[in-house]
């Protein structure tokens, strides 16, 4: 449903086209999909040929066809990657349907460029129902950072220039285009801009790292006596507190090391992992992983505090050799090495267990920390040494004497590409009106999103309304204060 930003609530609305499916002046997304994937190719091309997008005048309604075009190009790669190998005719037919919605999708570029700021916006952020009885909704730039979206989109110059101010001044919904409760949160939102979000999100990580590193390094001490007991404190139950938080948020490879911490802690309860535990080794391994995310264009993250087209190239390339090559080649040689490794500590088991007795009996810290932390220097000298060799493989093209590519590109244009996208998936991110970041969005996990799961799952009425408000008070309440606060101290200079 276009909930902000949408004509479809007005009665007196006349307008329609080829693409749009109205319910009772409702247009829901996930139905339309459904019915142009079984539609023949003829049809198919009337439906979502180029002539049905340039009579799309508003950009509302321009975001409905881009949205719908994605989700049907999303469903056409499912029957492709389910198809029999056999089944040559029904290949070429999805692969022709596919090249008409691109041919559609890449329309949709050239129209972009004939539209204001504010169209652009509304092409952007405008809410859309993904099916009846689902407060599900999806958007426009929930959707570019896909695969599905055609490369020209993810460098269209417009967009571009349109995700940069939204970082720094946000989305200002039209008054008559708002919710009630956008209409109660609207005057806090120039304060409470995606780049503020971002800089209260990686507060709080900072904070919740900070205290995982300082319980590494100094771990509780084993009582004496066995009546004590290493019962959490102000510090551990923060970290396990921030680390069960993040498990709300949608899944991607940076919640592994949250998944650690909270098996970590949930394991030793109702006590704390000790240095002599393995969960302990576990923690000293998320330390580590948690670090080198810093370094990944995954946000929260320092990196975004640097122009995005500086920062986050030389962190896609980075990471595209972490998942691309340093993992792929460790996990090949890796039974070689568990064997080697394991042959070694057999083959000098006498002299290790000297050596560690002699060095823990003087030890500042517990020595599985600082092997831990011996481990992770010479880790991250190898992946220094494994970028500067990536460098050197594309040193060609930053040398070359042809004209300079767009700094996006410097380091290949599909390295480029992947940064922009980790650029829009970043502004998508912090740009939803009531942004909750963790641990704060347990409360809105307990009192929002559960009694939505709730009615869906029994098939209750949802009070749409009641849980919105609930939304907005609790961001109000819990997340204001601290946009204010990060907002007054960039806005004198402090950040």
């Amino acid at each position: 449903m276009a909930q902000s930003g949408s004509r479809a609530h007005d009665p007196e609305s006349t307008e329609t086209t080829p693409l749009i499916l109205r319910v009772e002046d409702v247009r829901y997304v996930d139905p339309e999909v459904d019915r142009l994937a079984t539609l023949a190719l003829s049809q198919l091309q009337v439906e979502v040929g180029l002539e049905s997008v340039d009579s799309l005048e508003a950009p509302q309604d321009r975001a409905y066809h881009f949205v719908v075009l994605l989700r049907l190009k999303a469903a056409l790669h499912m029957q492709i990657a389910s198809r029999d190998a056999d089944d040559l005719s029904s290949d070429l037919e999805v692969q022709r349907k596919m090249s008409i919605v691109d041919s559609s999708l890449a329309h949709h570029d050239k129209t972009l460029h004939d539209g204001s700021v504010q169209d652009v916006g509304e092409f952007l952020f405008t809410d859309f129902l993904l099916r009846e009885g689902n407060s599900s909704v999806v958007r426009a730039i929930d959707m570019l950072h896909g695969a599905e979206t055609p490369d020209q989109l993810v460098r269209n110059r417009i967009l571009e220039l349109a995700y940069l101010r939204l970082w720094k001044y946000g989305h200002q919904l039209s008054k008559k285009k708002s919710t009630a409760v956008d209409r109660i949160t609207r005057p806090f939102w120039r304060f409470s801009t995606p780049r503020i979000m971002h800089l209260l999100d990686l507060a709080l990580f900072l904070l919740y790292f900070v205290a995982l590193i300082h319980y590494a390094v100094q771990p509780p001490l084993t009582p004496v006596e066995p009546v004590q007991a290493l019962v959490p404190r102000l510090r551990e139950a923060f970290i396990m507190l921030y680390a069960f938080s993040q498990l709300f948020k949608p899944w991607e490879v940076t919640i592994v090391p949250y998944i650690l911490t909270s098996l970590a802690f949930l394991s030793c309860l109702p006590l704390v992992p000790r240095s002599q535990d393995g969960a302990y080794s576990v923690l000293l391994f998320t330390v580590s992983l948690h670090l080198l995310q810093l370094h990944l264009p995954r946000s929260p993250s320092p990196l975004l505090l640097i122009p995005f087209d500086m920062a986050l190239p030389l962190a896609t390339l980075v990471q595209h050799g972490i998942f691309k090559i340093f993992i792929p080649v460790i996990t090949f040689f890796l039974p070689a090495l568990l064997l080697a490794l394991f042959l070694l500590s057999t083959s000098l088991s006498d002299l290790l267990q000297h050596f560690l007795t002699l060095a823990t009996t003087t030890s500042p810290s517990p020595l599985e920390a600082r092997t831990a932390f011996l481990t992770l220097l010479a880790f991250i000298f190898i992946l220094l040494l494994c970028s500067l060799m990536m460098l050197i493989l594309v040193y060609p093209q930053l040398s070359s004497r042809d004209p300079p590519p767009l700094r996006w590109d410097r380091y290949s244009t599909p390295i480029g590409l992947e940064a922009r996208r980790a650029l829009i998936s970043t502004v998508a991110n912090y740009t939803q009106p009531t942004y909750f970041p963790a641990p704060l969005n347990i409360f809105h996990f307990i009192l929002v999103r559960t009694p939505r799961w709730i009615s869906s799952l029994f098939g209750w009425k949802s009070r749409t309304s009641t849980t919105d408000l609930i939304q907005g008070a609790l961001w109000l309440v819990f997340v204001t204060p601290l946009a204010f606060v990060l907002s007054g101290l960039y806005l004198w200079g402090y950040l």
